[in-house]
This record gives structure tokens, sequence and C-alpha cells, in this order.
């Protein structure tokens, strides 16, 4: 039944309120259904069917462009100590990052582009990997670092993008995966210690409200072994930073995990920071230990199951095996004293099965 005239709707001003609200990322299908409520009106009605299929190709072409305005606006956004170098709508396909030939399939993204200089020692890079449309499920992850490598987790921020969320990764103040960069900077030890993810996580949430128009409904952290570190140190700094965290591994109590790096480089290297023996013949000394332990947990498979139960000592048992082949066979005159677990057994008639089993290469 038709409706009486004055109950008619205004086309115009229905079409001019849904293009106003509409979602560009559904802009033909919300449209399209204004237009259908149009042309039910008889007045005008050859005009506006007209119209509305232009007005629909308009949007739908334009959709892509609005969100990539919409992304490099952020370059103008303002934050404490912090500037956004870049802001750009990448394309659904493979994103290949700064630095690798490695491409990442990736959905279609806003990606921006930030350093922050909390102080004058201080560059901490970061990035932030926004979804674009109806990908984002209103959810934050930032991604956490391992060792002391200072560099972004390009993976990890393409991984989580496709689970819907934005996320961010940051190099935590410096590049390179040694201590170097901590030598006379104790403001970059900060800002890998804790100071880098931190404003890593407020400036994320402030781009993606300025992006979006709202924080996100939940914030995780995850990362292991410095990554670990990292969300602990969140949790225990920053409570209010993130609504859960996955400590895997965490390296906690770095300053004694840092003693104990530095005595395993000693007891390897000499005192002009030479390894004491080549990594050619290491697993030479590996396959010893396991043939000395491996049966120590009761199973002989190949894998030393029960450590504390293996008393290998290559320093005090081992012998020089150029006592019983050349160097040129064995390659062990470095080695100085060593022992393949079966001193006592050289002179047996097993000893040249035990010799042959211990030089067999790797699987």
């Amino acid at each position: 039944m038709a409706l009486p005239p004055q109950t008619l709707p205004n086309p115009t001003v229905n079409i001019q309120r849904s293009v106003y609200n509409a979602d560009y990322s559904k802009g033909p299908i919300y449209l399209g259904a204004c237009c259908t409520l149009a042309l039910g009106v008889a007045m005008r009605q050859r005009h506006l069917s007209i119209f509305c299929a232009v007005l629909i190709g308009s949007v739908a072409l334009t959709a892509p462009q609005a969100r990539s305005e919409k992304c490099g606006e952020l370059v103008k956004l303002s934050l404490p100590d912090v500037t956004l170098t870049s802001a750009t709508n990448v394309a659904a396909g493979q994103f290949i990052p700064p630095g690798s030939s490695k491409a990442l399939e990736t959905p279609e993204f806003c990606r921006v582009v930030a350093v922050a200089k909390p102080t004058s020692d201080s560059a901490i890079n970061f990035e932030v990997w926004i979804p674009t449309g109806t990908r984002w499920k209103h959810d934050f992850l930032g991604v956490g670092n391992g060792g002391y490598t200072g560099a972004i987790r390009y993976a990890d921020l393409a991984d989580a993008l496709k689970r819907g969320f934005t996320a961010a990764s940051t190099d935590t103040g410096h590049t390179g995966a040694d201590l170097t960069f901590a030598a006379g900077h104790p403001e970059k030890i900060v800002d890998w210690g804790y100071r880098a993810i931190h404003i890593m996580t407020v400036s994320a949430k402030l781009i993606l409200r300025a992006y979006s128009g709202a924080f996100p409904k939940y914030s995780f952290f995850m990362g292991c072994s410095t990554g670990g570190h990292q969300a602990l140190s969140e949790v225990q700094r920053f409570p209010t930073d993130y609504d859960g965290v996955v400590a895997g591994d965490p390296g906690n109590d770095r300053v004694h995990l840092n003693v104990g790096f530095l005595w395993a480089f000693a007891a390897t290297h000499d005192s002009h920071g030479n390894a004491i023996l080549p990594t050619s013949k290491l697993p030479l000394i590996n396959r010893a230990a396991v043939a000395a332990c491996d049966s120590a947990d009761g199973v002989k498979d190949g894998i030393i199951s029960n450590p504390q139960a293996c008393h290998f000592d290559p320093g005090a048992r081992l012998i020089c095996f150029a006592v019983f082949w050349s160097e040129a066979r064995d390659g062990v005159t470095e080695i100085g004293a060593i022992e393949l677990g079966m001193f006592g057994d050289f002179a047996s008639e097993e000893a040249p099965a035990q010799r042959a089993e211990w030089n067999e290469p790797d699987p």
C-alpha cells in the first residue's frame, strides 16, 4: 500500500544522511539500500535511479583513496617526544620489510612509522600497523623483542595483522644484536630496558584513536626471552598499559643472566676474545658428551635427558686424539687433552668402533 502523501520520505535527505554516515568499506551496499528506498518514491524516479548508480560507483571507487587519505593525515598528529615520519596505506598483498628481500603476505593496512626521542641520546624507532575497515577486532597487540637485538619484528606484525590486531613493534632504541650500543650510553640502556616498550605502547594507542576514533577494547603484549622480560617489566612498571601479557621464557633476572653469559664467554675464549675451539670442532665434543651421558636416564636415544646426572668433563678427562690418529684425519690437536668418554677403553677391542661413532657426521 502506498504511503499517504504527507508521510513520503524525502529521498534527497535520506541519500545525504546515508552518505554522511556511511561506512565507506561497505559503501555500495549501504547506499544501495538507500537508493532502493528512493526508487520507491514516485517523484523523479528515473533521475534518482541514475543519481544513485553514479553515487554508488563513486563511493566504491574512492573507498581505498579515502582510507589512504585518512591514514596519511596521521603524520599531523602531535605526540610528546614522538615524530611520525610517515603514514601510508598499504594495499593487500606482499610487503617487503626494510632491509629484507623476503616478502610477507599482509591484508590492507595503515602503516605508521615513528621515532621517539625522550632524551638527547635516544632514538627509539617503532611502527604501528592498523587493519583497515572491519578487519580490526578492536584489540591491540604489543610485540616483544629477543636477546639484545635492536630490530622491528615485521613478521610478528604481519601475523598480528592477519589476526585482526592493531600491532606495534620497536627496535628499543638501537640497531644490532650485541651490547656495544650500551657502552657509554646509559640512556640507551634505559630505552632498551623498559622505556622504549612503554613509549611505543602509549603512542600506538593514541595513533589508533586518531585513526579509528577509539582506543582498543583490550590490549595485550606477547614476547619471549627479552620479550618475556619486557612483558614482566610492563606489568610491574606500567600496569595500565596492557590487560594481559604472554611472558615466554622471561630473562627477568637480568643481572645474574648477564653474568652467566659472561662466564660462558670467558670459559670458551682466550684473553683476546678469540674462541678457544673452532666451531667446526664443537660437534665432536657434543658427540662425546652424548656418548658419555646418553644412557644416564636409562634410555639410549641420542639425547641427554638428565643433564644433572652428566659429569662429562672434557678438560679433565680428554686425551689428544693425535696419540691415535693424525690431525689431518681427526682435526683435534687444538682440543688438547680430550677424552671422548671412554678413556679406559681406547686399548680395547671396542675402541675402533667407539672412535668411528664419535666421528660420525651430525644427522
